[in-house]
């Protein structure tokens, strides 16, 4: 009887190291995943903000940009563009919570940290949690970057409010969840705080005994909190950004085991108990028969259907007749207690393949949205680098293009060719025809350079306002002369009235250069040959190219 005991308590003792073990490595696992989908969360809204803010400085109309960055990025909860002075001069929404226009209610922002911190540095700006102003009274963390003019000065700043209750979806925070989560700035103010908590955002954690405790241990160990009501156990683990995750979930989980497992480890202590009490009776009285028969039966004996009674022969003593009617009310005992357990067991399953279905659904969901973020950051990848009004590459392209082609050609020794271009009397046919004839014409004539430049290599870019740039990799001095003289002959095939133009046209100046690069010279010097012929085209008359040959200007041709 002793040793049975002592074997159930022993079974019952590894049964709970084991569960404790798991739930510790859940724990465990469950921070690690948290606090990397903490920092996932800010950097990918911090590659978008600083994408957006090249697009912006790049040309793309802001009005345009705002609300289609929103719309891919739901975890932005607002957005603004400042001048440099700090006043708001676009957002998106563009209205405010009670329905006026953002940008006419001279919202300024100059005074806020974030605003300072942006313009001192060179990167997206993670401020610290705040309860926003003007735009919405929300509890946000802003990520702000700096916006620069073409001559490089600062020109205002690119804020995006990240909408905090994100990260409850993201963790999955739901009624059900066995965890309970919070995350705390580097000054021990709440930044977010599962919906079972009483903790709000901005809400200051530093006098909590939790907090203490947990930081009395490394990071990513597992801490013990006793409470009046329940104890817990807890894990912090550090993100990116410096905060602090915490993961907690009761310690009374230890103890929940499911019920068939108790039922059966309590009938099988029972069962040994009166197996060893058996054996003595029948050591104790050599009772063979009457045993030997209880044994046959019991080994007979059927849990799915246990209503057949175990019979005795005439000669059973009363005792075996007891220990009979013991084993057959067991019996039953354990036929229930194995229905019970089957039950269990089909419920666990379903639960585990819901379960199983659930993580296949989120999975999806975090491939979408994956590559949703992807198809934004290639979209402003590409903005960012291509003219918002002409479609030709923009001044960023050029300058990458040119410096890759002074490398190519200084290796093998080509030649490489610029041709600057400037449609002549622009100003004049903007004031006579209004601006958007100008854009018109200016699409006209980047059309008109495209089409003429009909190599991979070759590169077409807008240089700034009416001039343009084309980058001519592996051309010698013939073929520039003659590229030349056809992109002046195409843009007058245009046909464009121009009142006060040459012969009644729209037409262009060009200027060439052409130069095997060297390693004593440098791409813009070639550009600066090559806007001083442009400048000597435009002396002449117009309507021309020159061409200009080593360091100094050769006779152009019309």
């Amino acid at each position: 009887m002793g040793v049975a005991t002592i074997v159930a308590a022993m079974m019952l003792r590894v049964l709970h190291s084991a569960h404790e073990q798991s739930l510790r490595s859940s724990l465990q696992d469950a921070a690690h995943v948290t606090a990397d989908a903490v920092t996932r969360f800010v950097e990918d809204h911090r590659r978008a903000v600083a994408a957006a803010a090249i697009a912006i400085e790049h040309g793309t109309d802001q009005a345009t940009l705002l609300p289609a960055l929103h719309q891919a990025y739901p975890g932005l909860l607002t957005m603004a563009v400042t001048d440099a002075t700090g006043t708001v001069v676009a957002a998106s929404p563009t209205l405010t919570p009670s329905g006026q226009p953002v940008t006419q209610q001279g919202f300024n922002i100059a005074d806020r940290p974030y605003f300072v911190a942006a313009r001192q540095s060179t990167d997206v700006h993670v401020s610290e949690v705040f309860r926003g102003r003007g735009l919405g009274d929300d509890v946000i963390v802003a990520l702000a970057v700096a916006l620069q003019d073409e001559q490089g000065a600062f020109s205002g700043v690119l804020q995006a409010a990240l909408d905090l209750t994100q990260l409850g979806e993201i963790l999955g925070d739901t009624a059900d969840d066995p965890y309970s989560y919070v995350v705390i700035d580097n000054h021990d103010r709440a930044i977010f705080a599962s919906s079972n908590q009483t903790i709000q955002p901005l809400d200051s954690v530093a006098d909590r005994d939790w907090l203490a405790t947990g930081r009395s241990v490394p990071s990513g160990d597992i801490f013990t909190l006793e409470e009046a009501d329940t104890d817990w156990l807890g894990i912090f683990m550090p993100s990116a950004q410096g905060w602090t995750v915490g993961i907690g979930t009761p310690k009374a989980r230890l103890y929940q085991y499911g019920p068939g497992t108790l039922v059966a480890t309590g009938l099988l202590l029972i069962a040994v108990s009166l197996m060893a009490w058996l054996l003595a009776r029948w050591l104790a009285r050599r009772v063979s028969r009457p045993v030997a028969h209880v044994a046959r039966a019991m080994a007979k004996a059927d849990l799915d259907d246990p209503s057949p009674s175990i019979q005795l022969p005439a000669s059973g003593s009363s005792e075996v007749q007891d220990l009979v009617q013991s084993l057959q009310t067991l019996l039953t005992r354990l036929a229930d207690s194995h229905t019970r357990l089957k039950e269990a067991l089909t419920r666990e399953s379903s639960a585990r393949e819901l379960l199983q279905i659930e993580m296949e659904d989120r999975e999806q969901i975090i491939k979408a949205r994956t590559l949703e973020l992807h198809e934004a950051n290639m979209a402003l990848e590409q903005l960012s680098r291509q003219d918002g009004l002409t479609g030709l590459g923009n001044r960023r392209l050029l300058d990458e293009r040119l410096e890759l082609a002074w490398e190519n050609c200084a290796r093998d020794g080509e030649w490489l060719t610029v041709v600057l271009v400037d449609i002549d009397h622009f100003k004049a046919f903007n004031d006579t025809y209004g601006h958007q004839a100008g854009d018109q014409a200016l699409k006209q004539v980047a059309r008109a350079l495209q089409r003429c430049t009909h190599r991979a290599s070759d590169l077409a870019a807008r240089y700034g306002g009416e001039e343009f740039c084309i980058l001519l990799p592996r051309t010698a001095q013939d073929g520039a002369e003659r590229f030349a003289e056809h992109i002046v002959e195409a843009v007058r095939q245009l046909a464009i009235i121009h009142g006060g133009g040459i012969n009644g046209l729209v037409t262009i100046s060009a200027g060439v250069a052409t130069q095997r690069p060297e390693s004593s010279g440098s791409a813009t010097d070639l550009i600066g040959r090559a806007d001083a012929a442009l400048y000597q085209a435009k002396a002449r008359g117009r309507d021309r190219w020159v061409c200009a040959k080593s360091l100094q200007l050769v006779a152009g041709r019309d």
